[in-house]
């Protein structure tokens, strides 16, 4: 994470989660940072992995992070935000605002 975006460990400590992390990593997958692209262009081969990281394997590394700190992981993820409906909800309350104010 920090190689990628030039974060501090302090800062990626404070700022981000389990979830947002995933989201990095999964947007990298279909847009690479400059760096990746460059080792690519310059014919960097990544060794090949023996096997592929499942979301078994995911999860079990996250609980062992988790767990070096004291935290149990949720045994269930958090449902998906549905960011139509949170889009809706902030501009009726901007418009009950602007009614009242």
């Amino acid at each position: 994470m920090c190689a990628r975006t030039g974060w501090t460990w302090d800062y990626v400590w404070r700022s981000l989660d389990v979830p947002r992390i995933n989201a990095l990593l999964e947007h990298w997958q279909l847009e690479p940072p400059v760096g990746v692209l460059f080792a690519s262009f310059a014919g960097f081969k990544r060794p090949q992995r023996k096997r592929a990281v499942t979301d078994a394997d995911r999860r079990r590394q996250a609980e062992e992070l988790l767990g070096l700190f004291g935290v149990k992981a949720p045994d269930e993820p958090p449902p998906p935000i549905d960011l139509e409906a949170k889009r809706r909800e902030i501009r009726e309350r901007h418009a009950k605002r602007r009614q009242n104010g």
